[in-house]
């Protein structure tokens, strides 16, 4: 950075600017045309102090929190790693800058007009501040009032669709008859944006600038006078605030037409007394804005007894290494609570609702009354058992760190993991295949309550599909012919399931389950419409792997299923002598052995698609049955091989319930020569400038672009575990490493 820094001061007029300003623009002009991949230093920092943090202000009780820390050194840090370093070594980014520092210098060219604007001193403060808050701490957080808001919302939703189920028409009294206690019930939740700064000064400045505008601009314009009374600023012993305050005494109910007035004055007696306030302010060296239905949330920031830091999830981010933190986050228990059950606690009788709404405006179903009660009995049911999937929740923390060569962090999370298990080793990651840019394996567990829900789906589903056809049906023949095929073919799903239940399910229980994504797989032909390709085109390969237990049971249950298929192919043929021929049944997949293992596809797929390697298939080997549509992905995956891309603290014995891994350079990679074939296939020679009309600065070729586009695998690789126990946090852990 003080290199840039120094390297500007000589090509232009740049001691003008402050240095926080400066290292701003700097950074704008070193991120042209990058992804943002923040790289740490090499450099040592002094271990990050929790107590100077935002941590040790907001209240214990708060919903979520996130923070920022050291953003200044973040964005040094990037400056001076290794995306921006080989941006820089490009020849024509080499030369855009010195186009750029010529066209800074020339007070009438566009950038020198840009300049002269910078040098306005109202713009030069504005950018002092933007500087200021982008180089320390930026936080977050909601109040425990966020957790009240869902919760009343999500139960005031659910009331108003009971209304609709049980008589669609009623909907308007619902809402005439609501009182104030019901809508006090919905609040506005309080939610505070920080931003850490040095120069409170500027910001205050800034803050009687931004007064004085809205008192001006809001004078000139009478109807936005009123609004100009809710606007107080406040004086602080270390500070000042500006806030803006709604009430239902901005609503102009006089200007309300006649026949719309009634509703109006409804909405504000229902609200008389309330009001929401957006605050800006400066308090303690800290630039905030809030929302909230309080008046004095800045005023009373850190103030609360009990401080977030005192939590006691902190206590395993205190014992943490701090050096080089740069985030932290945490989420309450209460508030995944209040998510689960916006998302959740109602799903089935808010889409049982909407069904029954539907069937309150068909007069023609006979029994439409009863339909619509055991609708909602069952979506009662049904919500009750997802229920029993709610894994127990508990409060989460997250926090990550820089380090010599990228990035690591943590997440504690005290809920109790109801579907991933651990496994050591997790047998199936040895199928990763040799050169996977992203894969995701997991142990999963055998969940008792998803049995139970999808066992009371099959109980329930027969009965409302009768009636439903029933009512669609309005031929009494088609009727007749429906209910038959559907009484005649649901046996047959049955069937299908209790073979996955007894045969299928049972041979994979170890529940090892692997995604992988390659692109290895290429070609050079993309079909007679365009032309061929210079070099290999990769091609995208996704497979999922399963652990196998039991072999020969699970090609039996394949078996099985064939037949319950044949027997549908038979159904059909009996109601339609003529659909299905007399000696037709489902085609058995051809077979190929790839040593060990046998590989069953159809030939039928693998030619639909003219590309050399392309053959959907099933690979079933001893320990694994591979799925996948590259022949050279399965073939790879099925081989049984050491397991490379997992982080270094991961070893054939470590307990985990899952492992990550992202190769982000390896995907800008494997992109490149498709950018090339298509800049190529714009007809200008890539060592040659795009036509383009006149500009003052020089064009790129293509090759330039390829140059910049191989600077972006500095995005470096990741990869990550998840650990679950059972009496104590899940601990899931990542590592991030720049190229």
């Amino acid at each position: 950075m003080r290199a840039l820094n120094g390297w500007l001061e000589r090509q232009t007029s740049w001691n003008w600017c402050s240095n926080r300003a400066r290292s701003l623009i700097v950074v704008l002009l070193a991120g042209m045309c990058t992804e943002v991949v923040v790289v740490s230093s090499a450099a040592a920092q002094e271990k990050t102090d929790l107590s100077t943090t935002a941590l040790a202000q907001t209240p214990k009780d708060a919903a979520m929190f996130a923070t920022s820390i050291n953003m200044g050194k973040a964005w040094q840090d990037f400056a001076k790693g290794p995306f921006v370093a080989r941006l820089r070594g490009v020849r024509y980014v080499q030369t855009l800058e010195r186009e750029l520092a010529e066209q800074w210098s020339i007070p009438d060219g566009p950038l020198g007009q840009v300049r002269s604007t910078l040098q306005n001193p109202n713009v030069k403060n504005i950018l002092d501040l933007l500087s200021d808050m982008g180089s320390h701490e930026c936080f977050f957080y909601a109040d425990d009032d966020l957790c009240d808001s869902i919760e009343a919302l999500v139960q005031f939703q659910t009331d108003m669709l009971a209304v609709v189920q049980e008589n669609p028409a009623a909907l308007g009294d619902f809402f005439s008859k609501l009182d104030r206690a019901d809508v006090d019930r919905i609040r506005i939740p309080t939610l505070v944006f920080g931003f850490r700064l040095t120069n409170d000064e500027n910001a205050r400045l800034q803050l009687d600038a931004l007064e004085g505008i809205i008192r001006l601009a809001g004078g000139q314009i009478e109807p936005l006078k009123p609004a100009l009374k809710k606007l107080s600023r406040a004086d602080l012993n270390d500070g000042q605030t500006l806030t803006m305050t709604f009430d239902t005494s901005l609503i102009p109910v006089d200007a309300v037409p006649e026949e719309n007035r009634a509703v109006v004055e409804r909405v504000v007696e229902m609200l008389e007394g309330r009001s929401v306030s957006l605050s800006m302010g400066v308090k303690s060296k800290i630039l905030m804005i809030a929302i909230s239905e309080q008046l004095n949330v800045i005023d009373e920031f850190g103030q609360s007894p009990e401080k977030l830091l005192d939590h006691e999830a902190m206590a395993v981010l205190k014992q943490a290494d701090l050096n080089e933190l740069r985030g932290v986050s945490f989420a309450s228990r209460r508030w995944r609570e209040s998510q689960w059950n916006a998302n959740f606690g109602h799903y089935f009788r808010n889409l049982s609702a909407q069904l029954s709404g539907a069937i309150g405006l068909a007069s023609e179903i006979p029994d439409a009354q009863q339909w619509k009660e055991d609708i909602a009995r069952d979506a009662q049911q049904l919500d009750e058992r997802i229920g029993d999937l709610a894994p127990g929740f508990g409060d989460m923390l997250a926090w990550n760190r820089a380090t010599s060569s990228g990035a690591e962090g943590w997440a504690y999370d005290w809920s109790k993991n109801a579907m991933l298990d651990n496994g050591a080793p997790i047998g199936v990651l040895t199928h990763a295949g040799a050169n996977s840019l992203m894969l995701f394996g997991f142990k999963q567990k055998n969940v008792e309550a998803v049995s139970d829900l999808f066992d009371y789906l099959m109980d329930k589903a027969p009965g409302h599909i009768e009636r439903f056809i029933n009512a669609a049906e309005q031929d009494e023949d088609d009727r007749k012919l429906a209910i038959d095929v559907f009484e005649e073919s649901w046996p047959l799903l049955e069937d299908a399931v209790e073979i996955f239940r007894e045969k299928i399910m049972p041979s994979l229980n170890s529940n090892e389950t692997l995604f992988s994504f390659a692109a290895n797989w290429t070609t050079q032909e993309l079909g007679p419409s365009l032309p061929p390709a210079a070099e290999p085109l990769p091609l995208p390969e996704l497979a999922v792997a399963c652990k196998l237990n039991d072999r020969d049971l699970f090609m039996k249950g394949c078996e099985d299923l064939y037949e319950v298929f044949d027997e549908a192919v038979e159904l059909v043929r009996e109601l339609n002598p003529e659909g299905v021929p007399a000696d037709y049944r489902i085609p058995r997949p051809r077979e190929t052995s790839v040593g060990s293992a046998t590989s069953y596809y159809y030939e039928e797929l693998s030619q639909a698609i003219s590309l050399a390697g392309f053959q959907p298939q099933l690979m079933v080997a001893d320990d694994v049955i591979v799925i996948g549509f590259s022949d050279r992905q399965v073939r790879d995956m099925v081989v049984a091989q050491p397991f490379k891309t997992r982080p270094a603290w991961m070893k054939d014995s470590t307990p985990v319930a899952s492992v990550v891994y992202f190769d982000a350079g390896g995907m800008f990679a494997a992109v490149r020569p498709w950018v090339k074939y298509g800049l190529m296939m714009t007809g200008v020679p890539l060592d040659e400038p795009f036509p383009t009309p006149p500009s003052p600065f020089t064009i790129p070729s293509g090759n330039d672009l390829l140059q910049i586009w191989d600077c972006f695998t500095a995005a470096g690789k990741s990869a990550g575990t998840m650990q679950v126990d059972e009496n104590g946090p899940s601990i899931a852990r990542w590592v991030w490493v720049s190229q």
